[in-house]
């Protein structure tokens, strides 16, 4: 019995399984979800247990496993036609992200700081992201997807350069005082995103109640706090996106993903890279 996302201790955030085990061997099991703690109007389902993969428990019933097994001889996943990755990761978001108050050619103004334009790439947080304008910047000192040497950082960019080197102690604590051992003070706790950030794409949190993706076609636009999904081959970025918001990826996450508190579900790359869409076909080399 899973009590999914139902909280059933006072005080406490715990995700709550009951299982009963039998020294038998046994072809099946029931399984039931009691998202209320109301044990006298369960509904179980007989799930196979040659169909339960080592590295992750999905609990297929039948019915749904049938309907997967014809879509996988038909069409390809997700991780087939497209890439996902997650989005920036600087491990001070407070420090690189901002709003400014104000901007010209030159500089963004943010309180008592001015940092270079040329030094900042627009970015969208994909957690709180609805398709509107977020208005946030990053500061972004890399060049090639290296990060930029002190002595040219601090000569081309003074201001920011400036502001860093007020935070650094704040800065050399990312990692449990790690960032002292960084490249570069300035430089961000992962590498990850440095390219693929970047470009048209698709994005969606780290959790959602129900499939949220969205396009984003600004190519300098980076991204946090989610992943995105590129194309491998061209293909209409809204097609796809369809896709990926339909009533299939709402019931493939509902069975493969782990849910949170507040009826969340996670929509992380391990989740989504299985899902299978007619759109997905097998036959052709881009998706339609």
């Amino acid at each position: 019995m899973n009590f999914d996302h139902f909280q059933i201790f006072k005080n406490a955030t715990a995700y709550t399984a009951i299982t009963f085990l039998q020294k038998e061997k046994t072809d099946g099991f029931l399984y039931t979800e009691n998202f209320k703690n109301n044990c006298r109007d369960l509904e179980f389902k007989k799930i196979s247990a040659q169909h339960m993969r080592l590295e992750r428990w999905e609990f297929f019933d039948k019915k749904y496993l049938d309907k997967i097994v014809k879509l996988n001889k038909k069409y390809s996943t997700l991780q087939d036609v497209a890439e996902i990755h997650y989005g920036i990761a600087t491990l001070k978001d407070d420090l690189y992200i901002f709003t400014p108050d104000k901007s010209d050619g030159q500089y963004h103004y943010f309180g008592e700081f001015k940092i270079e334009t040329n030094l900042c790439v627009p970015i969208i947080k994909a957690s709180t992201y609805k398709g509107a304008n977020q208005n946030l910047f990053l500061i972004f000192p890399y060049k090639n997807e290296k990060v930029i040497p002190h002595n040219i950082f601090k000569k081309n960019y003074p201001e920011a350069y400036k502001y860093f080197l007020r935070h650094k102690d704040d800065l050399s604590m990312r990692d449990k005082g790690g960032g002292k051992n960084y490249e570069e003070f300035y430089a961000f706790g992962r590498n990850q995103g440095l390219k693929t950030s970047f470009g048209k794409k698709i994005i969606t949190s780290t959790m959602n109640i129900v499939p949220r993706f969205y396009v984003v076609n600004d190519e300098k636009a980076s991204f946090y706090a989610g992943y995105c999904i590129k194309p491998k081959k061209d293909t209409d970025l809204y097609e796809l996106c369809d896709a990926l918001n339909s009533d299939l990826m709402k019931e493939h996450i509902s069975f493969v993903s782990k849910s949170y508190r507040g009826g969340y579900k996670s929509y992380a790359k391990s989740f989504l890279k299985d899902f299978v869409h007619p759109y997905f076909f097998k036959t052709q080399p881009a998706l339609f």
